[in-house]
């Protein structure tokens, strides 16, 4: 968990239609600051080509069942988790600081990962 500092859930098709070039420079500034992350997102042609440039975008991708629907990207680091509506342009976003909370959250997410 330390050396992957993020751990994220979220269509990856999504995310880039509505955040667009917010998403993009989220990538880069994650990049440039050496912060890996662990990424949960559904399988499609988008995602798949995502995954191909892990090792130089300091990710690991894994896919979940194509049956879940993902209508947020949700951002697990530290103390805080992140989420943020992905079905309109006008994008909600809700940010949590509570040790409790983020420790439940990536409870959760390790189980969605180990099942991936």
């Amino acid at each position: 968990e330390k050396q992957y500092p993020i751990s994220a859930i979220t269509s990856i098709d999504s995310a880039f239609t509505v955040l667009g070039d917010d998403f993009r420079d989220f990538i880069e500034k994650r990049f440039r600051k050496h912060l890996k992350v662990r990424l949960l997102t559904d399988k499609t042609e988008k995602s798949i080509e995502l995954k191909k440039k892990d090792a130089s975008e300091l990710r690991i991708t894994k896919f979940l069942s194509s049956e879940l629907p993902l209508t947020t990207a949700n951002f697990i680091y530290g103390n805080r988790i992140a989420i943020i509506s992905l079905i309109n342009k006008n994008p909600m976003c809700l940010i949590i600081e509570d040790a409790g909370v983020a420790q439940t959250y990536m409870a959760l997410f390790e189980v969605a990962w180990s099942h991936s």
